[in-house]
C-alpha cells in the first residue's frame, strides 16, 4: 500500500536557492520517509515517489559487481553537487578548458552523452560503454527493470519520455534484448549517472534532462553505514534509501546528501541516476559526429 503525502507548504525557492552548493544537514529535515510514500508539493507536482526494495535482487546482484568496480572513475566536472570550490584544469591529454572544474568525486557517466563542446563537440557512447561491453551488459537488464517500474509506476511520464526517446538515433539509446525472444527494445534512458559514497553532495539541481520525463535514482547498500539521506530543503522531506530502493523525482527541485557516516571498513552507498538527455534528439551518425568533432578539435584521442 502506497501512502499519499500532500504538503501544503514550501519554504521560498529564493531561500533554497541561495544555499547553492551547501551541505544539507539531518536538522532540516521533517518529514522522513518510510516505506512505499508519494510526495506531491503544494501544486499538486510530484516531488518525490519511494517504492522499497522494488529492484530484482538477481538483477541488482548480476549488475553490481560492473557498478562497483566505477568507484575508481572520479569526475570534477560536478558543480554545486560536489559542495566543493572550482579550479581550472589541464587534462592528461593536453587539452586547457575554458571551464573551471572541482576536486574528484567518484561519479561516473555511462550510457550515451550528447555534445557538450570543449573536448567534446560530439555525441558519443561513454568510454564505458564502448570499451566494457561485457560488464556494460550485465547491467542492461537492470536499466530494462527500472524502465519497465518506471511505466508501471509513473505511466503518463513514461509515456512522454519514451515518445522523446522515438526521436532519437537508435545508436544514442539503452536497448535491452530479450533472451527468450531476442525482441531487442528501447528502454526510456539514453544515460545513467552512477555514483559512489558521493556524500555528503551539496544543494543543486539536474540539468541536461528530458524535463516532460521524471528522474529515477535506485541504490545498492552495502556494509554498515548511516546517514547519506536525499534531501528535499524546499520541503523538509528527505529518504534515507535502503538496499535496493528506487525513487522517481523532480530533478528541477533543489535537493542535496547528507553527511554518510561510516561504521565499517566495506561501507557502500551506490546509487544510479537514470535519465534521458533531450539533446540527444540533435545527434546525427556517430560517423558524423565523429568528423564533425575532428573538425572542430583537429584529432580526437
Amino acid at each position: 500500500m502506497t501512502t499519499l503525502v500532500q504538503l501544503r507548504t514550501r519554504v521560498p525557492t529564493a531561500e533554497v536557492a541561495a544555499r547553492a552548493g551547501a551541505l544539507p544537514t539531518e536538522g532540516e529535515v521533517d518529514l522522513l520517509l518510510h516505506g512505499d510514500t508519494d510526495v506531491y508539493a503544494p501544486n499538486g507536482d510530484p516531488v518525490v515517489f519511494l517504492r522499497r526494495g522494488a529492484l530484482d535482487p538477481a538483477l541488482a546482484e548480476a549488475a553490481y559487481p560492473a557498478l562497483h568496480s566505477l568507484r575508481t572513475a572520479t569526475t570534477t566536472n560536478r558543480g554545486k553537487y560536489s559542495g566543493k570550490g572550482r579550479a581550472e584544469k589541464v587534462f592528461a591529454d593536453g587539452y586547457k578548458s575554458k571551464n573551471t572544474y572541482t576536486e574528484p568525486v567518484a561519479s561516473a557517466i555511462i550510457g550515451f552523452y550528447d555534445r557538450q563542446g570543449g573536448r567534446f563537440p560530439f555525441c558519443r557512447a561513454t568510454a564505458f560503454t564502448a570499451e566494457q561491453v561485457k560488464p556494460w551488459s550485465t547491467i542492461v537488464p537492470l536499466i530494462a527493470q527500472v524502465g519497465e517500474l518506471m511505466r508501471r509506476d509513473c505511466p503518463d511520464r513514461h509515456a512522454k519520455q519514451m515518445l522523446h526517446i522515438l526521436r532519437v538515433r537508435s545508436e544514442y539509446v539503452v536497448h535491452h534484448v530479450d533472451v527468450a525472444t531476442g525482441l531487442r527494445t528501447r528502454t526510456p534512458f539514453t544515460t545513467l549517472t552512477v555514483n559512489n559514497n558521493v556524500a555528503p553532495a551539496g544543494i543543486h539541481t539536474d540539468k541536461g534532462d528530458f524535463k516532460a520525463g521524471i528522474g529515477v535514482i535506485t541504490m545498492l547498500r552495502r556494509g554498515a553505514w548511516s546517514g547519506g539521506w536525499l534531501v528535499f530543503p524546499e520541503f523538509r522531506v528527505a529518504v534515507d534509501l535502503h538496499d535496493r530502493d528506487l525513487i522517481y523525482f523532480n530533478p528541477h527541485l533543489w535537493h542535496g546528501v547528507t553527511e554518510m557516516r561510516k561504521e565499517s571498513d566495506d561501507a557502500e552507498r551506490l546509487t544510479c541516476v537514470y535519465y534521458c538527455r533531450s539533446k540527444m534528439v540533435d545527434c546525427r551518425s556517430p560517423a558524423e559526429e565523429l568528423q564533425n568533432a575532428k573538425r572542430v578539435r583537429g584529432t580526437v584521442r
